[in-house]
């Protein structure tokens, strides 16, 4: 649960924090091609909720912090809401799958992040701007020390957000520069 917030919020926060760094890598560049792209293969799972289980997944969300793990919520969705559980694990398999293809280092990176993040986004309220931005920062910081390796097995199962997070870091050199004296 908190892997797939994790995923849809990295890629958001991705998205508002890119900023143009070059006429090929620029903000636009980004949500026209790769943010719309990603954004719309997760949306054609999404039409497959109802309202009810969107409304039950988001209980689920705010009651997070009740349980001990996520095998714990998997069976409580598996015994009470059992058609929503079978729409949340197929739409979640294409995720797990490419989670099990990444390099240990960068399974860890993303274990590590949705364990540290988990609090901000698992609440009922909504991250503040400021709280994004922090976190987006703190997560590419994150990125950024990631052998080359991770990096590579990261981009290649998860473009965009490594994209995202190669745009926070052009965006961070950039304001060093400009606030250089």
């Amino acid at each position: 649960m908190a892997l797939t917030h994790l995923l849809l919020s990295l890629i958001s926060a991705s998205a508002i924090l890119a900023a143009p760094v070059n006429d090929e890598n620029t903000l636009s560049s980004f949500m026209d091609k790769d943010f719309t792209s990603e954004m719309s293969s997760l949306i054609d799972g999404f039409d497959k909720f109802t309202a009810e289980d969107i409304a039950y997944l988001k209980g689920i969300i705010i009651d997070r912090e009740s349980f001990a793990n996520e095998h714990e919520i998997l069976d409580k969705m598996r015994r009470e809401a059992p058609e929503t559980y079978t729409k949340f694990i197929q739409f979640l398999k294409p995720f797990y799958n490419k989670m099990k293809k990444l390099n240990e280092e960068a399974k860890k990176f993303f274990l590590d992040i949705s364990q540290e993040l988990a609090p901000t986004m698992s609440r009922s309220q909504e991250p503040t701007m400021e709280e994004m931005v922090t976190m987006g920062f703190k997560v590419s910081a994150r990125y950024s020390a990631l052998s080359a390796e991770a990096k590579k097995s990261i981009a290649e199962q998860f473009p965009v957000i490594a994209k995202g997070f190669n745009l926070i870091n052009d965006l961070e050199k950039s304001m060093t520069k400009m606030f250089e004296i």
